[in-house]
């Protein structure tokens, strides 16, 4: 979720009732939007661009439209653009499973031989 022209965000401890959901036993979290304003009209805008070495450019862009159509009605529009360039450090032929795969000899593997809550001495562990 892209948040953009929010008012507040709350975060609502759990259990919450029924209004949120059977998934609201942990808490919620509700990000409230700007309503739209009676008072005049309105109009706002952002672009943003970052770079990554190696990698694509991102892009942002965000514009917010707000038109008061009569007394008691008026519209809010929010439109928003997030390009995330992309990363990639495994080029085609630049690594094979060699370099990205890890691993530990048999010789190495721990254990500490505990059964049913009890511990035998190092000394009397079996192999593994």
């Amino acid at each position: 979720m892209y948040a953009a022209d929010l008012e507040r965000i709350e975060v609502l401890s759990g259990p919450q009732g029924t209004l949120f959901g059977a998934s609201s036993q942990a808490g919620v979290v509700r990000l409230i939007t700007n309503k739209p304003d009676l008072g005049g009209f309105d109009a706002g805008a952002s672009a943003g661009v970052s770079f990554t070495k190696s990698a694509e450019t991102s892009y942002k862009a965000e514009a917010m439209l707000n038109v008061p159509v009569t007394d008691t009605f008026g519209l809010r529009g929010v439109f928003y653009l997030d390009d995330q360039g992309g990363y990639i450090d495994n080029v085609q032929g630049t690594q094979n499973l060699r370099d990205s795969a890890r691993f530990r000899p048999a010789d190495t593997v721990r254990s500490t031989a505990c059964r049913l809550g009890r511990c035998a001495p190092a000394s009397s562990r079996p192999p593994i």
